[in-house]
């Protein structure tokens, strides 16, 4: 597959790396529904996978590419009749024509009829993934609701905590109070009643000065 533009380097890559771009280059004719480089880096955010990763992964990349290729020259006018396509892969490409969008499965198609040696190349926003392969692949977004839901659990367990520890302070700081407190109710108590034995002593001496004046 040429690609002057350079729109289709993960695509070119993957084609080679499944051998693909070999079948591609008999005698045809095919139609090749072409995920750009954007495409790619969609499913590779959707998934969590990299790159290396998918290239990897022989039995899944080709039947995701297979998905992608029909037997046959697929012009416009075909598409816009909304007929399902059979891919090469085996299951079904559903087509459908909505206010002048053109879309394939979950793609839109954003350029069409491109001539390629053996075919057509039409260009899509999204790589299309087969049902059967679908749950095969990872999913970045229940991931990040995980590590979404363990950091919120990290966050209300600190609050807990300082919540507790704050409390103890509090306890700390009420029960301080109230020692506080009672160490001067009893110094006061001491304290009165020292001066009323003062007081008594006096009151004594008195009693006892004026009992002994004649």
């Amino acid at each position: 597959m040429n690609d002057p533009e350079k729109q289709f380097t993960i695509l070119v890559d993957a084609l080679k790396a499944t051998g693909l771009d070999k079948t591609l280059e008999g005698a045809g004719p095919f139609t090749i529904f072409a995920p750009t480089d954007d495409a790619f880096k969609a499913l590779f955010d959707k998934t969590g996978m990299t790159e290396q990763e998918l290239l990897a992964d022989q039995d899944v990349l080709t039947k995701i590419l297979s998905y992608h290729v029909v037997e046959g020259k697929v012009r416009l006018l075909q598409l816009t009749r909304g007929n399902p396509l059979t891919s090469l892969e085996g299951e079904s490409l559903p087509v459908k024509l909505d206010a002048g969008v053109l879309t394939l499965g979950d793609a839109t198609i954003v350029s069409v009829d491109h001539a390629a040696d053996n075919g057509i190349v039409d260009y899509l926003d999204t790589v299309l993934v087969p049902p059967s392969v679908a749950a095969l692949l990872p999913q970045a977004t229940a991931t990040a609701e995980a590590t979404e839901a363990m950091t919120a659990t990290a966050e209300a367990t600190a609050t807990a905590e300082r919540t507790e520890a704050m409390t103890a302070t509090a306890e700390a700081t009420e029960a301080a109070t109230a020692t506080a407190q009672a160490t001067e109710a009893m110094t006061a108590t001491t304290e009165a009643t020292e001066a009323a034995t003062a007081t008594a002593q006096a009151t004594e001496a008195m009693t006892a000065t004026a009992e002994a004046t004649p």
